[in-house]
């Protein structure tokens, strides 16, 4: 059973495990982010629109604000395009992706397990040395 006797707990394979479901949650994250902000610009953008709107409307002929308000909310929409971080850099930035996405997480994952590799180290250091197998 992959080298070890039953009821060994196994951290090495526990660890990727965990990394696994990290990396998961990580790239959601960096997919989303990006998403998010553009939404809150473009939703700032559209409540200024609709002061603007609010204002016109008590000083003003409402058809000339509401063409006003239609005309600010195609421009914004224009402005805030959900996805332009992605569309604007084009390909310019392809290269990053496989970087931010595989890197960082590698990079943990090797930080973690060599912490991990020299506890079990020091921790063996203190339980003296093994008994060899072979008859004496």
């Amino acid at each position: 059973m992959h080298g070890r006797r039953d009821g060994q707990m196994s951290l090495r394979r526990g660890f990727n495990r965990v990394f696994v479901i990290l990396w998961a949650v990580y790239v959601i994250w960096i997919i989303w982010y990006p998403i998010h902000e553009e939404m809150k610009m473009r939703q700032a953008a559209f409540d200024v629109t609709g002061a603007i709107c609010q204002s016109c409307l008590q000083a003003h002929d409402s058809s000339r604000c509401w063409t006003e308000y239609e005309d600010g909310l195609k421009r914004d929409m224009e402005l805030y395009k959900i996805g332009g971080i992605w569309t604007e850099n084009g390909w310019n930035l392809l290269w990053l992706v496989p970087v931010v996405l595989f890197v960082p997480p590698a990079a943990a994952y090797g930080v973690v397990l060599g912490l991990v590799k020299v506890g079990a180290w020091v921790v063996s250091g203190f339980r003296g040395p093994k008994a060899s197998s072979a008859p004496q």
